[in-house]
């Protein structure tokens, strides 16, 4: 007897933040995750953050960011009775200033939070929770609150490491909100019309056959670029021993050395655009704020054309 699919469409009617994310950023994660119900073990450091966060919630474990509602479960309706439900670890129910707050406690190996944050749909989604319960104030902060662990060896478990915590914080703005209800509901309708043609699914009209040959030649193709790089690294030590920048194969062509030198350019280098004046710093920041940016548009907008392409998952080798 096949196992019953769980999902929203059917038998929840809603999203969760982590469940959107996974949609958005890794859809065969999802798919097997929420359509074939696939969940993968409980990891050590899974089990580790857990617990964390409980001794904060009781507090056993200081936080900086610790508010009067933990781990309380919020569910609201995004339209066309379909809600966005998710449990953030610790938020402020009264608004300050016209701004509400949580956070989100993280545990495990230092992260680039400062890089991450701006384009995290999980903190994005949950800070709308917040500000739906909170009566949809002009801002919501969100904060990362990061305690670092490692792993001890001779007790073989997850231990915090006697360090302060690291805080990294965002802003959403209420327009920033708005918008980000029609972005839950585009993604819900996504997910329910993608559901549809996953239950119908067929491999009747694929050819097998095609299906190995085009691997068949992906291992080719490895094969022949192993091959060449080595063939390149030993034509380019030839050169290098007789002294010569280039070398005519009659009838094939020329081979030349070419040369690529690295530079550490130091970050207060400053540089004009028109009568502003920048350093590499400042740029490095307005890269990354345009590649969040850029990010933030392909969420919350259609696009003009969607192309597809095949990607293949060799079978690992059981040992």
């Amino acid at each position: 007897m096949e196992k019953k699919v769980e999902f929203y469409h059917e038998v929840k009617e809603h999203i969760s933040p982590s469940a959107m994310e996974s949609w958005i950023r890794q859809r065969s994660s999802f798919i097997k995750s929420y359509f074939e119900g696939q969940k993968g073990p409980e990891t050590a450091a899974m089990t580790f953050g857990t617990q964390v966060h409980a001794l904060i919630e009781h507090g056993m474990l200081n936080a900086q960011k610790k508010y009067d509602k933990d781990e309380a479960i919020l569910k609201h309706e995004a339209g066309d009775g379909l809600y966005m439900l998710g449990k953030p670890d610790s938020y402020n129910s009264k608004v300050v200033k016209n701004t509400v707050e949580f956070v989100d406690y993280k545990t495990g190996k230092a992260s680039e939070w400062e890089k991450k944050l701006p384009t995290d749909i999980k903190m994005k989604a949950t800070a709308w929770l917040v500000w739906m319960e909170t009566g949809k104030p002009a801002a919501v902060k969100a904060h990362i609150e990061f305690l670092q662990t490692t792993w001890d060896e001779d007790k073989q478990q997850m231990t915090l490491l006697e360090k302060d915590t690291e805080i990294t914080s965002i802003t959403y703005q209420k327009a920033d909100l708005e918008e980000f209800t029609d972005v839950i509901i585009r993604t819900m309708e996504e997910i329910n019309t993608f559901y549809l043609k996953w239950i119908d699914r067929t491999a009747e009209f694929i050819d097998e056959k095609d299906c190995r040959e085009l691997q068949e030649l992906r291992a080719k193709r490895d094969e022949i670029d192993e091959q060449m790089s080595v063939l390149t690294e030993s034509i380019e030590s030839q050169m290098d021993f007789g002294g010569m920048m280039s070398y005519k194969l009659e009838g094939v062509g020329q081979f030349s050395i070419r040369q690529t030198k690295t530079f550490k350019i130091p970050t207060i280098l400053p540089f004009k655009v028109g009568k502003k004046k920048y350093t590499m710093e400042d740029f490095i920041e307005i890269q990354s704020a345009a590649k969040a940016a850029e990010k933030n548009f392909k969420i919350t907008n259609e696009p003009i054309s969607t192309s597809t392409s095949i990607s293949f998952t060799p079978v690992k080798d059981k040992k």
